[in-house]
Order: structure tokens, then C-alpha cells, then sequence
């Protein structure tokens, strides 16, 4: 799975466009007590416009379902638009300001994408359907507050739920278990253990992690494994969700930003992290190069039989696991939609527990827990599946930090990067991240 958050900006230029025919003046309110049908049997013949910008595997378990969803409903084909994974944002929007635009359409949590769509009046509202699908229900609320707007597109995490989810992503470790093996040791259960394999991993002449940075984003994927220990849960959250007294500036941050360094100094991360392509890292990480690679579970389906996964450990034993993660590419309707019914028809049926059977068994991770999951064969999608499990069960999944802002990855990418070349400090290059972060809440009030 990739993130959009290196493209924020091409949203922000789509939004500041001129309005084309069709385009909404603000946005969609709906009465989530006005009682909706979930039965499209009788409606007339109808095609559903679908967007996204999936591809491979996921793309083909999205047309698989719906395949399934015309046979069960007749009455509805789907046409599907699949386009390009950089240029989605822009022509998201552009395509749903027209008269002849999706109805459904994926979009990407929080201020990366959902946000400016939102406040835009591009997309519906759907407590009324959550309420009648049991979407509301249907996911945690670690996992609802990820979907959640107000109605004014103002404010993350309050407000009407704006989509359901079909899959989901967690990130932990993958680590290879023949190099463990050979060094006596076990999957850490403290962040001490951690320390004490990494030391011991170098001592034995390995490469204790295998990281490429090149991208600007893989980087943060570590930073995530210590931030969300180091730091509470409402200290990560509130950055996200804005909350009172939240700051990139905290002290808990910094030791975590400050691991980073340690390790890097002492050889655990290569020193040119930074020239290293993502895509090559993980391609030499599956043929042994290395003890550990940091990443989202999306990756388990490019490893080897030899790795597992696992997340990162909390600092006292005994304390649950926390992790970054999402609930994924959530489906919205669009705003100008005349199908809603036949949309959130589409959209529950992509995103029920079948659905979900549907994805573990690809070995693809779902947002929903169901009994007797069919997972895909492989060690390591039981671990990732028990790891996404642990943190829907302990309430200790934690969102992106990229959701915070619309502009959040184009300033913190480049400032991991320049603080791992040594050309900038953990504390300043925070304080540059808090500064762009305090200037997109000024300017959302």
C-alpha cells in the first residue's frame, strides 16, 4: 500500500481552481434520523460510476466483490475509472465537481486528502447510512474517529461519519527469523529487548535494519515504531485531531526522533539511508540482507517464508502495544450523486465481513475483525492479522501524523531527511514541523 501524502499540494491547487459546472457551494449536510432503505431491489437500472486508484492485488479483490455485488443486484452495473496514483488527488476533485463525475469514490484520511474534499462540499455525509448499515458499529471507535468530519469540514475527528473502509494497514517490523535464529534471540517484548538484539545483531557482523529513505517517507515508518511508545497516545492523537496543548515540539518526541540518531550512530541504520530506494531496501530485505525492516503490514505479500512481523514493543512489559495505522482508503459518495442508495448498497457490500473474508484470504489486511478469519496461508499473515487484532482489542491504534495537515508530508519528509544527514536537529526540524502545522490551524478557523 502507498500513502498520498507526498502530493497534498496538487489538492490544495485543485481546490483553489475555478468552480466547473456542477461543483457544490458547500458542504452536504443529511438528516441522520431520516430513515433510509437498505433494499435497492426495486430501484430502477442504473450504472454506479466507481473511482479509485488502486492497483494489483487490492484492485482485483475490489472488482472480484464487484462482480459479485452485480450479480446479487442486477438492477446495477458498475463502471470503474482507475486512475494513476499521483495524479488521483487532483483529478478527484476535478471529477467530482463536474456533472459527470463518480459516485463513489475512494479518498485518504484526515487533512491528506478526505479534509479538503470535505470542506469543499464533495462529498455526502453518511450517518444515515452508517446508522442503517450498522457501519457505525461495525469498527471501533479508534477506528470511526479516523472517519469522522464536522459538517463544516473544519474539524478531524468530530462530526458525521464520511466513509466506510474495505481494508486497513498497521505498521510493526518484519524481521527474519533465520538471522534471529542465529543469534540465539526471540521477537523483543521491551524496547530494552530491542536494544539488546540491534547491539547484538551488529556485534555479529548483520545488518541490524534495513531501511531506504530515498522517497522521503519510509523513514517516518521507523519514526512511527518509537514516537507511538515514547510519546502517550494523546500526545501522538492530538496533533492529529488538534487538540489543546498538542505539539510536534514534546519531549517524548524528541527521545524518539533522538533514537533514531542513536541508532543511526551506531551503525544500526546505513548512512546513506537517504540515497537508498525504497523498493531496493525492501527487495534486498527479502533476500536476507538484514535483520529488520520497518514497514506497513501492506508488505507481507512480498516476503519470503522466512519472515515474520511484529510490533514494536512498549518500553515497560506488560504495557500493550501501540502502532500507527489506518483504516485505509475509505469509499465516499459523491455529494451530486443521484444513486445513494445503490452507492452505500456497493459500499456495504465491499466492506462486510464476506468482503473482509475476502481480502485475508488474498493476504491482504481488513479493517474489521471477524471469527474464524480465512487467512491466507504464511506464518506472517497470521502475525500481521494478530497485530492488527492486539491494537483494535487494546485501543491502541494511532493515526497517521500526516493526517494532521494537508501540507504535513511535504515539510516533515524532507526534515527526517535532513535531520538523518546530520543537516538539521531534532529539535529545530520539529519546531519546523509544529510551525507548518500552527499555520494550518490559524488558517482553518
Amino acid at each position: 500500500m502507498r500513502r498520498w501524502l507526498p502530493i497534498a499540494a496538487m489538492v490544495l491547487v485543485a481546490t483553489a481552481a475555478c468552480t466547473t459546472p456542477g461543483s457544490n457551494s458547500g458542504p452536504a449536510k443529511v438528516d441522520s434520523d431520516e430513515p433510509v432503505s437498505t433494499d435497492i431491489s426495486g430501484l430502477p437500472d442504473t450504472t454506479l460510476s466507481i473511482w479509485t486508484s488502486e492497483s494489483g492485488t487490492r484492485l482485483d479483490i475490489l472488482k472480484k466483490l464487484g462482480k459479485e455485488f452485480e450479480q446479487a443486484n442486477p438492477n446495477v452495473k458498475l463502471k470503474w475509472t482507475v486512475r494513476d496514483f499521483g495524479s488521483y488527488p487532483a483529478q478527484i476533485k476535478l471529477a467530482l465537481s463536474s456533472d459527470d463525475g463518480p459516485d463513489v469514490a475512494i479518498g485518504n484520511l484526515g487533512w491528506s486528502l478526505d479534509g479538503p474534499l470535505i470542506k469543499a462540499g464533495l462529498f455526502r455525509p453518511l450517518d444515515d447510512y452508517a446508522k442503517a448499515y450498522g457501519w457505525d458499529t461495525r469498527y471501533p471507535e479508534v477506528g470511526l474517529r479516523q472517519l469522522r468530519f464536522t459538517e463544516d469540514g473544519k474539524t478531524y475527528g468530530e462530526g458525521p461519519i464520511w466513509g466506510a473502509p474495505y481494508a486497513a494497514d498497521v505498521i510493526g517490523w518484519f524481521y527474519n527469523k533465520d538471522l534471529l535464529d542465529d543469534l540465539g534471540m526471540e521477537p523483543p517484548k521491551t524496547m530494552d529487548d530491542l536494544d539488546a538484539i540491534l547491539a547484538a545483531s551488529k556485534a555479529a557482523g548483520q545488518q541490524p535494519i534495513v531501511l531506504g529513505n530515498k522517497d522521503g517517507w519510509p523513514a517516518w515508518h521507523l519514526a512511527y515504531n518509537l514516537i507511538d511508545q515514547y510519546a502517550t497516545v494523546d500526545e501522538v492523537t492530538g496533533i492529529v485531531y488538534n487538540d489543546d496543548g498538542a505539539s510536534y515540539a514534546n519531549d517524548n518526541i524528541k527521545t524518539a526522533m533522538n533514537k533514531i540518531l542513536e541508532w543511526q550512530g551506531k551503525g544500526y541504520i546505513a548512512d546513506d539511508v537517504n540515497a537508498i530506494a525504497q523498493a531496493d531496501a525492501t527487495a534486498d530485505f527479502s533476500k536476507g540482507s538484514g535483520l529488520f525492516f520497518p514497514g506497513g503490514s501492506w508488505y507481507a505479500s512480498n516476503m519470503p517464508d522466512n519472515i515474520g512481523f511484529f510490533l514494536t514493543p512498549p518500553v515497560e512489559d506488560g504495557t500493550p502495544a501501540r502502532a500507527t495505522g489506518s483504516f485505509g482508503y475509505a469509499w465516499h459518495v459523491a455529494a451530486n450523486s443521484d444513486k445513494v442508495a445503490q452507492a452505500a448498497a456497493f459500499i456495504d457490500f465491499t466492506s462486510d465481513e464476506h468482503a473482509a473474508q475476502t481480502f485475508f484470504k488474498a493476504g491482504d489486511l481488513a479493517p474489521l475483525k471477524v471469527d474464524n478469519p480465512d487467512l491466507k496461508s504464511g506464518q506472517i499473515y497470521q502475525d500481521v492479522y494478530d497485530s492488527w487484532s492486539s491494537v483494535l482489542d487494546n485501543d491502541t491504534l494511532l493515526p497517521y501524523l500526516e493526517f494532521a495537515t494537508p501540507t504535513s508530508a511535504e515539510v516533515g519528509y524532507p526534515v527526517l531527511q535532513k535531520i538523518l544527514a546530520g543537516q538539521e536537529s531534532v529539535d529545530d526540524g520539529l519546531a519546523e514541523i509544529e510551525k507548518d502545522r500552527q499555520t494550518f490551524v490559524s488558517e482553518n478557523q
